[in-house]
């Protein structure tokens, strides 16, 4: 029992980094991308993948010049990715908080097991979509006419996300069983 409250002690603390560190991330890898200055060390850079695939083929994202309206656009596509794994991590700290005080088969534990779930589903349906449409549109829009791309793509990640989402609810559905059935042994003398 003693390594469950550890382990979720760690990954609390882990969760409450990467709640500030990813969008910190995301704003720099943009910043990188917008500032001449940072060229440079967006170039050199092994950790930020600068490419986009567009239906004309791998752009580097270095290469395009971006309008204030294509920054815009392509920095919402960055707010609607961000938004699912933020959402998650403050889903997972709830849950891992139970844990360390050795609540496992509670209410609100289901509740986490089901709005991890939705997540992933609704990753897969809007988020990915979404952010893969604002992307390929800020990239193209100071293309030519006829060059300009609107994309709404539908794929394996897709897939991947919603078979995850459904085993997330059917734990969920299982944790619900099991709180219940404890419920029942409390009250039995």
């Amino acid at each position: 029992m003693d390594r469950i409250i550890k382990v979720s002690n760690y990954l609390v603390k882990l969760f409450y980094f990467l709640l500030v560190a990813l969008p910190l991330f995301s704003l720099f890898g943009i910043l990188m991308m917008a500032s001449e200055p940072f060229h440079s060390w967006a170039v050199a850079s092994p950790f930020i993948d600068f490419t986009q695939k567009t239906p004309e083929g791998i752009v580097n994202l270095l290469e395009i010049t971006f309008t204030p309206l294509s920054e815009i656009i392509y920095l919402a596509g960055r707010l609607v990715s961000l938004a699912p794994i933020l959402l998650s991590l403050l889903v997972l700290i709830c849950l891992f908080k139970n844990y360390r005080q050795e609540i496992f088969f509670s209410s609100v534990n289901t509740l986490c097991y089901r709005r991890l779930g939705l997540l992933f589903f609704l990753n897969a349906l809007f988020f990915k979509p979404v952010t893969e449409l604002l992307d390929v549109l800020a990239i193209t829009l100071s293309n030519p006419p006829g060059h300009r791309y609107i994309v709404l793509g539908f794929g394996s990640p897709n897939f991947e996300d919603m078979f995850i989402g459904v085993l997330l609810l059917i734990i969920s559905w299982v944790m619900h069983k099991a709180q219940v059935m404890q419920e029942e042994q409390q009250f039995v003398i």
